[in-house]
């Protein structure tokens, strides 16, 4: 199924875009957050790579993975 789109009052769930990096990156290459994580903290190049591969993953015929972005509904970035 692609694309995945999920809102709620509270959430909602979309697909990834290159968009997201600077978001995820915030996350990924903080080393207190990493700590908590099964790898190091991660560079802009590694996050672009991720997003891109998630990218490819979505459109897979079966999709076996799910890999969505988390965003508050009235987010510019939730559309």
């Amino acid at each position: 199924m692609y694309p995945v789109a999920i809102t709620s009052f509270r959430l909602s769930l979309r697909e990834f875009t290159a968009a997201d990096v600077e978001a995820l990156l915030a996350i990924y290459g903080d080393p207190q957050v990493a700590e908590h994580m099964s790898f190091e903290p991660r560079t802009r190049e590694q996050v672009e790579n991720t997003i891109a591969n998630v990218a490819v993953a979505a459109r897979a015929e079966p999709r076996m993975d799910y890999s969505l972005a988390a965003v508050l509904p009235d987010d510019e970035r939730s559309r």
